[in-house]
């Protein structure tokens, strides 16, 4: 019996034992000696498929990175960032849609409204309260209000405050108000001969303008201050991600999302 066994040659034809195993069992170790290189084979490739598939899934998170982009301006006074942009120099992820802010040829940072084809100068942009402050280039607000420019901003900006104001255009460029606390003259909607008045409309009643006056129009008006009007945007909402001291961007070009980024640790 002893004829139907043979040594067994392992690691490069060194004889690893002298115990001899049967024929049979003999053949069974080199059929799977002989399936170790294609075994191996199969190993690789599919270590190569799993790989393949986690790079094919991670490239677009990748490349749908959030779209934070350098704070840049018009004049160096008021800064430009999320969720406006200059349309001039940065792309449109650098901004939210309808915030698209253009410099003029001296240098003022302009914000036009598409609906009426309106264009203001901003003087100030709070982003953590989320206000803009605009002027008139034409240093004539009220005229504006007159042509219905409180619509205007809409759907992306509000005014603050608004009242109703009823203007009066007065024959008489000489005319004397005798509530002067309750109207006020509008210089650039006045010419030599007449001057146009505003006040409040819940007190015409009770405080009349002269008889030489006459209604012309109302109007929605915000308070003016020194000739500067607040509006104030409620989206993208971003005012608490920047007093974190976060920036507040799109989380991918492709995305409207909004996200807050680089937040400083507390610790």
């Amino acid at each position: 019996m002893l004829e139907n066994w043979d040594n067994v040659y392992i690691d490069g034809g060194h004889e690893a034992m002298t115990r001899k195993i049967p024929n049979d069992k003999l053949q069974l170790i080199t059929r799977i000696s002989r399936l170790r290189i294609p075994l191996e084979h199969n190993i690789m490739a599919s270590f190569q498929v799993f790989f393949s598939t986690f790079f094919f899934f991670l490239l677009p998170h990748i490349s749908s990175a959030a779209v934070i982009c350098q704070t840049t301006s018009c004049d160096d006074i008021v800064p430009v960032k999320f969720p406006f942009r200059l349309k001039s120099s940065q792309n449109r992820s650098c901004g939210y849609p309808g915030f698209d802010l253009s410099c003029d040829n001296i240098s003022r940072t302009i914000l036009s409204f598409p609906k009426s084809g309106d264009s203001v100068v901003v003087q100030h942009i709070d982003y953590s309260d989320q206000s803009i402050y605009i002027s008139d280039p034409d240093r004539c607000f009220p005229g504006r209000f007159m042509r219905n420019f409180t619509d205007s901003v809409s759907p992306n900006f509000l005014f603050d405050s608004l009242e109703n104001f009823t203007f009066f255009n007065c024959s008489s460029s000489n005319a004397t108000m005798t509530s002067d606390f309750l109207y006020m003259p509008i210089d650039c909607l006045s010419g030599d001969e007449y001057t146009v008045w505003i006040a409040q409309t819940v007190y015409m009643e009770a405080f009349p303008p002269p008889a030489t006056c006459r209604a012309i129009s109302t109007a929605m008006f915000p308070y003016l201050r020194y000739g500067i009007v607040r509006l104030i945007w409620g989206k993208p909402s971003c005012g608490g991600c920047v007093a974190s001291g976060g920036d507040c961007a799109l989380v991918s070009s492709a995305s409207p999302d909004v996200g807050c980024f680089n937040v400083p640790s507390n610790g």
